[in-house]
């Protein structure tokens, strides 16, 4: 899921997120937020900042910058990783 924080940084709108995001062919879900603490909250300084949160909100990997195949590929054996030891812990 991809959250514009444009707005936080000078760098436009919603709308101009969304003609960007329509310009660049995007399809994954993506949306905004107006709460200036989600950046700092989790560590975006630039962008594009890729972040892997776990059901309980820990952040288990995170890239600033374009990702390629590799890390895209580690980093989520390693939040299904935490996932399923999160579901042991809760009996599931």
């Amino acid at each position: 899921m991809g959250v514009d924080i444009g707005i936080f940084t000078g760098l436009g709108s919603h709308s101009n997120a969304e003609e960007l995001l329509r310009e660049l062919g995007v399809t994954y879900p993506a949306g905004w937020t107006d709460d200036g603490s989600v950046p700092p909250k989790f560590g975006v300084t630039a962008m594009p900042t890729t972040v892997f949160i776990s059901s309980d909100g820990t952040i288990i990997e995170k890239s600033v910058g374009a990702i390629d195949a590799n890390f895209l590929a580690r980093a989520s054996r390693e939040l299904l990783a935490a996932e399923a030891a999160v579901g042991a812990e809760h009996g599931g």
